[in-house]
């Protein structure tokens, strides 16, 4: 994919400009970080014009999700819980490819496929989705499927539900469909067929049709970003959709995987990079492999300097004018020579591995390529000069493909190997093979390999009774995306070193603060930390709970002496006991970490310790009131005064 995070981010590395981004859904990836690419902190844009803002200010409709929670698709097919009927049907047609006696949830809708849950499913789509023309006609509909297979299924069971509508109401959306292009254009107007969209990552993102109501999620999502683009399908104006005067307000959208609830609740993964092209591997190894045969002894030359002539070849086919190969010249024309590779630093290694890993390309099969990082990876293991990962699993790869490819030894060019492919089957193989031999073979397996069988996916269709586990929840509220917490987490490093700032020293002193002050900070942070006066704004110049002023306080907590200024008249009282005077200072102590505190607090930990009742089980209720005041004073002087 050609994007900032790929070869066009190598573009702007090139040329020396400004670099404006705007984008809906930023990233913060391993290998796909918008932030880091603009050098801001993480999860930090420069401006965030939010969700929830664009529909305040009428510029988005909102998406209200409604979850429905179908047995099979959260809790898998268990045989036990079928009926007799159902069972038999188990056992002629999942047995034979799963011994087990339940099909877990993730496994429905990669071979197993079950109608009755998708009747279902659109027969509440279709009594709850958003409607048109009076209410005759279901709204434009997306349906994000799992796959192919998946959309397939769905178009013809919605076809065997409404027969009349068969071949025009739904349509499969997806790179299999000749003139897609043709069925999309039809869908973004209104008055034409197709009305429901079955689409395979083709109307994810990157698609506008204003008229869209129902989105339906038919496939567990994982990443956040792509639920949330998914989401944006459904937040277009339209107006007039159910008549003159009567715009579009909203979206539904049918969530059948558990997706808003994981974003909201579940444990998120750390997203993993994207793997490197098979090719790039296969480059990084080769360059390993040359290393490591260096330092095993003068038995390897031979195969050494056939592994060098490949790399050289490689490197020499690169255009060094090419703006992503330029910055990289010195170490392309070094290693073009053949006696650069004699001995290679780490350095070296680490440029050749990482930068041109990345740029190198070829014209080979992808079968072949593959067979070969297979063997260069099994040569590595057998030199043993480094511990490859996953070393039994490639040896069990390569001995599985000699007996398929010896399963075709009728072939006049599998029949000349034969004694080949036995050597590489017996179990001992790779006790007496070596790195030579291992690079012999692969010059005959990768010719072999074209000859396999493509493995064929095993379909299996069910049509077992579902149901719904859950009530349909329709007051659910979609996942965050986007929000301040990581703003505020910047923010707050910020404050604790400019802690000498007037604004800072007056909230912690609890002298009174005006906007003045504030916005003082304010454009001390721009300058310093360029773009985030919007979000400051947005976030601290108000009067409500999230004022700068609370904030800060809360997080540096009060001077000790201003909370003691402020109990001084109480403790000056003459009538208060000892446990009074604890109390009083337990609250001073508190002020000084937490800098506010709500009077409700007062009944619970750390100060019911002197008394089970807290303040009341202390003082009267005329001290109490006084005490209430005092604490309610520090924190409503700690706000900003707009005036």
């Amino acid at each position: 994919m050609s994007s900032i995070y790929n070869k066009f981010g190598l573009v702007f590395q090139y040329f020396d400009a400004l670099l404006l981004g705007l984008t809906a859904t930023p990233k913060s990836d391993v290998d796909h970080d918008t932030y880091k690419f603009f050098n801001l902190p993480d999860n930090i844009p420069t401006f965030a014009y939010e969700y929830n803002q664009a529909i305040e200010d009428k510029n988005l409709v909102p998406v209200k999700p409604v979850s429905m929670f179908f047995k099979f698709l959260h809790e898998g097919v268990d045989r036990a819980e079928l009926s007799p009927e159902e069972q038999d049907e188990y056992d002629a047609k999942i047995r034979p490819l799963k011994k087990e006696d339940k099909v877990k949830a993730q496994e429905l809708y990669q071979f197993l496929y079950n109608r009755d849950t998708i009747r279902k499913a659109l027969g509440l789509v279709l009594e709850h989705g958003i409607k048109v023309e009076g209410g005759d006609r279901l709204g434009k509909t997306i349906i994000f499927a799992r796959n192919k297979d998946h959309a397939e299924l769905i178009v013809e069971v919605f076809d065997s539900m409404i027969p009349h509508l068969k071949g025009k109401f739904a349509a499969e959306i997806h790179y299999g469909i000749p003139y897609v292009s043709t069925v999309i254009s039809n869908f973004k107007q209104s008055d034409k067929d197709p009305h429901i969209a079955v689409s395979v990552d083709m109307l994810d993102t990157g698609i506008d049709v204003p008229e869209v109501v129902n989105l339906v999620v038919f496939k567990p999502v994982l990443s956040l970003t792509k639920f949330w683009q998914m989401i944006g399908r459904g937040t277009r104006l339209c107006e007039n959709l159910f008549g003159p005067g009567q715009h579009k307000t909203h979206a539904l959208l049918f969530d059948l995987c558990g997706n808003v609830e994981y974003f909201k609740f579940g444990k998120k993964e750390d997203p993993k990079p994207t793997p490197l092209h098979i090719t790039g591997q296969l480059f990084q190894e080769r360059v390993h492999l040359v290393r490591e045969l260096f330092g095993s002894g003068d038995t390897y030359d031979a195969i050494r300097h056939e592994v060098i002539e490949t790399l050289t070849l490689q490197l020499t086919s690169m255009d060094e004018h090419h703006f992503a190969i330029r910055p990289h010249i010195p170490t392309l024309l070094k290693f073009r020579k053949k006696e650069s590779w004699e001995w290679i630093e780490d350095l070296d290694v680490h440029q050749l591995t990482s930068d041109f890993a990345k740029l190198v390309y070829d014209m080979e099969p992808e079968d072949k390529k593959r067979v070969d990082l297979l063997h260069v990876r099994l040569q590595r293991a057998v030199l043993g000069v480094t511990l490859i990962p996953g070393t039994d699993f490639k040896k069990n790869q390569l001995q599985e493909i000699a007996k398929k490819i010896f399963q075709k030894r009728v072939i006049p060019q599998v029949a000349q190997h034969v004694e080949m492919l036995k050597s590489i089957m017996d179990v001992r193989f790779f006790e007496r093979t070596s790195a030579i031999e291992l690079n012999d073979y692969r010059k005959v397996i990768r010719e072999l390999i074209r000859l396999l069988d493509k493995d064929q996916k095993v379909i299996v269709h069910i049509d077992f009774q579902d149901e719904l586990i859950r009530d349909i929840d329709f007051d659910g509220e979609l996942p965050s995306f986007g929000d301040f917490t990581d703003y505020k987490s910047h923010i707050s490093d910020y404050i604790r070193k400019h802690q000498d700032h007037i604004a800072i020293q007056r909230i912690r002193r609890n002298r009174e603060i005006t906007l003045t002050d504030v916005e003082s900070f304010a454009e001390m942070l721009e300058k310093e930390q360029g773009g985030t006066k919007e979000q400051f704004n947005k976030l601290f110049i108000s009067d409500s709970e999230n004022s700068f002023g609370i904030f800060v306080r809360s997080l540096l907590g009060l001077e000790r002496s201003a909370a003691q200024d402020a109990f001084a008249e109480l403790l000056q009282r003459a009538n208060l006991n000892a446990n009074q005077i604890n109390f009083i200072n337990m609250i001073i102590d508190y002020l000084t970490v937490n800098g506010i505190l709500e009077p409700g607090k007062l009944l619970d930990q750390p100060f019911v310790s002197l008394h089970h009742e807290g303040v009341y089980g202390l003082f009267d209720e005329n001290t109490v009131d006084d005490i209430v005041n005092v604490v309610q004073s520090l924190k409503e002087g700690v706000r900003i005064k707009i005036s």
